[in-house]
């Protein structure tokens, strides 16, 4: 059994001790929850892009925010997987030698699983200087006693390419169909939908899958968990709506659960995979 758990936060622009020390809590307060909870094999922890030092922060402020290897954000996800035992992903500015990029690190119990560098990027990302990921990549990680092929994505990666590509090219979905991936992870820093939009969550999710929809027409069921940010940054309004999904198979698509458009909050889902047939609950 594999326990996935989406922490949707309210980054604080450029106050990485505060958020850092807001994850530690939250990552405590859910060992402390899994107590008396069913147990399971594995836990993935999942948090925003950009998780511990805001998204949208001036040209002129990135230098002091670009983390280098050893950073707030790499270096707590590391020791926060191998202190809890669980698997943590988030997403984080990374500078290698002179180029930076958004990028998100998974970690495990053993040390670094993967580190993924945004590929499409979003007008803001190119606006700061971050250079554009080499590609979609696959990876290979050992969860519930066997070996799973993951897929990272962060927020932008699901649009068109640069919004310049056919709408209907569905570039990350058709790689993660093609390259056969059982489990997709995307951090965001995702815009809420227009105030006068009824039901924000649904339009927001409904939109996620749309991009998504070669997993739809597949005959294998993935996971697709997204990770979504909430709150506000230089007049933008993040849209939270953090979702569990299975996408594929008889079912086609199916909502597991989501999280509000405009708070914080913890996601937990419990997911049994064998033999490509999921089984979800919410504990």
């Amino acid at each position: 059994m594999l326990r996935v758990v989406c922490f949707q936060t309210n980054p604080k622009l450029g106050e990485t001790l505060y958020n850092v020390l807001n994850a530690s809590k939250l990552l405590g307060s859910l060992q402390a929850r899994s107590r008396s909870l069913p147990p399971v094999a594995n836990t993935l922890a999942v948090f925003p892009e950009m998780a511990f030092t805001g998204y949208n922060f001036a040209e002129e402020g990135l230098h002091s925010m670009v983390e280098k290897e050893a950073g707030a954000s790499r270096e707590w996800a590391l020791n926060a997987a191998k202190s809890s035992g669980f698997h943590c992903v988030l997403g984080y500015p990374e500078l290698c030698g002179r180029d930076s990029y958004n990028s998100a690190i998974w970690a495990g119990p053993n040390g670094l699983v993967y580190n993924y560098r945004k590929h499409h990027l979003y007008t803001v990302d190119e606006e700061l200087g971050y250079k554009e990921g080499p590609g979609f990549r696959k990876f290979a990680v050992n969860l519930c006693g066997k070996e799973i092929i993951a897929a990272i994505g962060i927020c932008m990666d699901l649009n068109p390419y640069r919004f310049e590509a056919d709408f209907s090219e569905y570039e990350f979905g058709r790689f993660i169909v093609e390259n056969d991936a059982d489990l997709v992870v995307i951090p965001c820093a995702w815009m809420a939908v227009p105030p006068e939009e009824a039901d924000p969550v649904k339009r927001m999710v409904a939109y996620w899958v749309t991009r998504l929809t070669p997993l739809i027409n597949d005959s294998k069921e993935r996971v697709v968990i997204i990770c979504n940010r909430v709150g506000n940054e230089v007049n933008c309004t993040y849209g939270g709506s953090s979702c569990v999904l299975i996408l594929g198979g008889p079912k086609k698509a199916q909502l597991v659960s989501a999280a509000s458009c405009g708070s914080e909050d913890v996601l937990i889902v419990d997911l049994s995979i064998h033999n490509d047939q999921i089984k979800a609950s919410v504990p």
